[in-house]
């Protein structure tokens, strides 16, 4: 999935927290935002989701303006297209995994798909996860069910937000390696926003932010 930005400025209240005069990533592409807290990059990924709207500038992802549709399209959009693993994980408690792949699927308006459930499960190494609450699961297992809560409908991007900063180096090598092979078997595009530099020589491609440039 192609993703084109033009003219960005985003920010709250009055006050611009990113500025972005293009930037173009390509269909396959994995690229690293990388910068300090406070410098945009959460706010860059809400906005490459549709979550959020930029202040002014344009927004394309696979040809589609995101910033010119409805709340309600762009929830459709991102259900059908996108795949988020966000900081925090909000997986939810009362479901099991199961349960909370399922819902996925459910929100984006697909059919409930177990066995692409299992099979997915399987590709992470937590098949036998199937049926545990997020309360059962280590910290490693729940990143992993969010990542698999995150490709469950084979998105054409993936976009990640901090998801090695809590690790220690091991676990942030193994999260990275699921992320790649994951956006691999989806054909997709893989955004990963941190201030983890562990992180930067796994990536061809940084873009680097400022809270000075933002």
């Amino acid at each position: 999935m192609q993703v084109e930005l033009s003219g960005l400025r985003a920010g709250y209240g009055g006050r611009v927290v990113l500025a972005l005069d293009a930037l173009s990533i390509a269909d396959g592409e994995h690229t690293l935002v990388l910068g300090p807290s406070g410098c945009g990059k959460t706010t860059l990924l809400n906005i490459l989701c549709g979550i959020d709207v930029p202040v002014s500038g344009s927004v394309t992802v696979s040809n589609v303006r995101l910033d010119t549709l409805s709340v309600s399209q762009r929830d459709h959009f991102r259900g059908r297209q996108i795949g988020l693993v966000m900081q925090r994980l909000h997986l939810i408690p009362a479901l099991t995994v199961e349960g909370n792949l399922r819902l996925a699927q459910k929100l984006a308006g697909f059919k409930t798909d177990d066995t692409h459930i299992r099979g997915t499960l399987a590709s992470l190494g937590i098949a036998d996860k199937l049926t545990a609450q997020p309360r059962q699961l280590s910290q490693g297992e729940a990143q992993r069910v969010a990542i698999a809560r995150a490709v469950i409908n084979r998105p054409a991007l993936i976009l990640a937000d901090e998801p090695t900063s809590a690790l220690d180096d091991g676990s942030c090598d193994s999260a990275i390696d699921l992320l790649f092979s994951q956006a691999k078997s989806c054909g997709a595009t893989l955004i990963v926003a941190t201030h983890d530099q562990r992180i930067k020589p796994r990536f061809s491609r940084v873009l680097q932010l400022s809270k000075a440039a933002a």
